[in-house]
């Protein structure tokens, strides 16, 4: 276990629930690496108006990272990496990269010693997971000292999932924890300029080609999954709130990303 900047680079491997259902089936604990490969990256809002500390969509986010970002991992190849959304978030770099990279041979053992293997890989699993989840969840609550407050770059994660998302063939992932105002000088998205539904479609495709010419961005984008996990924004009006999830559903949209938010 090494580091990068100030998080921790961890090996993870899952096993698959109900990938093997049975010693009779199981001819090995090792992951097919002809399927699919799992490209995962998060991005956590760090811009000095957000904050996952004490939120009382705590409970949620642990649910996020357990059930939904940590169960994305059960084969070689698989990839999780975090970054920061801040105000020049196009030019992030991880903080934290997790691979796939733990596996164990027990189809050729007798019964007693695949089940013993098996069992020792599972465990090994487990506890890799554990220090994976706190780690994660250690990035969404710490507030660094230099909160970005010089605005919010949304608009980037595009241009880094593109830089990093590595395989064609890859099942893609966005996980984006932030209140998903894009606050730069490029956009300042607020209730002054989100009053209808009608607005917020034609702002998102009016914004969409303004990003087009100025980020580098990737095909790798297209039918990628993105997962937004919003806040305590109890504050902000309803009707603000409703034609935001209209305007970033429409832009993701545009480049035939499949958005799923949890507001």
């Amino acid at each position: 276990m090494t580091r990068i900047s100030f998080a921790t680079i961890i090996g993870i491997a899952i096993v698959a629930s109900g990938c093997h259902k049975g010693d009779s089936n199981s001819q090995s604990v090792k992951s097919d690496v002809q399927q699919s490969i799992h490209e995962t990256l998060v991005f956590i809002d760090k811009s000095s108006s957000v904050s996952f500390i004490d939120s009382s969509k705590q409970k949620l986010c642990n649910e996020v990272i357990e059930q939904q970002i940590l169960e994305l991992y059960s084969r070689n190849g698989d990839r999780l990496i975090v970054f920061y959304i801040h105000s020049d978030t196009r030019n992030a770099k991880p903080v934290l990269i997790s691979k796939f990279d733990l596996s164990e041979d027990c189809s050729n053992l007798s019964k007693i010693k695949k089940t013993v293997c098996q069992n020792k890989y599972k465990t090994s699993v487990a506890k890799r997971r554990a220090s994976l989840s706190q780690s994660l969840v250690q990035e969404l609550t710490t507030r660094p000292n230099n909160a970005s407050k010089n605005g919010t770059d949304i608009f980037g994660v595009l241009e880094v999932a593109s830089t990093y998302f590595d395989y064609d063939s890859s099942i893609r992932s966005i996980y984006i924890f932030s209140d998903m105002i894009q606050s730069t000088n490029e956009r300042e998205l607020n209730q002054n300029n989100l009053i209808s539904k009608e607005v917020a479609i034609a702002l998102a495709k009016k914004d969409k080609g303004e990003v087009d010419s100025r980020l580098t961005l990737s095909s790798k984008l297209t039918d990628s999954n993105v997962y937004i996990i919003a806040p305590d924004e109890s504050s902000k009006p309803i009707n603000f709130k409703s034609e935001l999830k209209v305007y970033w559903k429409e832009f993701f949209n545009g480049y035939k990303m499949k958005m799923n938010s949890r507001w």
